[in-house]
């Protein structure tokens, strides 16, 4: 799952740069017809970089990027 957060971008807890998320998708052999998750910090007002994040995933063929807020991916997560 993708995080942003007010820092910026983390993948397994990392900061990474927006241009590297496709390339670890892609090496992590994500198909792309699954659904992404962006999970989007409560507290962050300016969902631009999410946005840009979305259409950066489409671009690359990912048809199914989502944002999502901490309660849902935690439901998600948990199959609540």
């Amino acid at each position: 799952m993708i995080h942003l957060t007010r820092q910026g971008f983390e993948f397994d807890n990392q900061l990474v740069a927006p241009g590297e998320i496709v390339e670890i998708l892609v090496d992590a052999e994500i198909p792309k017809s699954r659904m992404i998750f962006i999970r989007v910090d409560d507290d962050l007002t300016d969902l631009k970089p999410a946005r840009q994040m979305m259409d950066m995933l489409r671009r690359a063929g990912y048809t199914r990027p989502m944002l999502a807020t901490a309660r849902h991916a935690e439901s998600v997560a948990t199959g609540k």
